[in-house]
């Protein structure tokens, strides 16, 4: 998960069951980010804000909180193919596989098909 915020130094701190954390990986290259990449929970509520201080004083920003379930998106999938079914021009077959991290994962990704006519400028969407 990365987090990221505008303004200010970095120094964003996460919270969970009641045990404070401070950020340890911040993005090269990627101003006010961070990237937690362990012990993260599903049904887990974090509770994750910034703090920054300098020469004038000191600040704190909202707590957010959030469950990863909300805001962590996966890898597209992989192996996508399209196809006519039969001799029907106007229907098509999608098939895909799931993203090799979430293949043996506990949950069933859902997806979501988004098309449209080759001028339209109006999407479709198909779940």
């Amino acid at each position: 998960m990365t987090l990221t915020w505008q303004l200010g130094p970095r120094g964003p701190k996460e919270k969970w069951y009641d045990e404070e954390k401070k950020c340890e990986d911040y993005s090269v290259g990627q101003p006010y980010s961070c990237r937690i990449t362990r012990d993260l929970y599903l049904f887990t509520p974090y509770e994750i804000w910034v703090e920054a201080s300098n020469q004038l004083g000191w600040a704190v920003s909202d707590v957010l909180t959030l469950d990863i379930l909300d805001v962590v998106t996966t890898d597209p999938p992989s192996g996508v193919a399209v196809s006519r079914v039969g001799q029907l021009e106007d229907q098509l077959s999608v098939r895909w596989e799931a993203p090799p991290a979430l293949r043996d994962f506990l949950f069933q990704a859902k997806y979501q098909i988004r098309y449209r006519l080759e001028d339209s400028q109006e999407w479709k969407t198909e779940k």
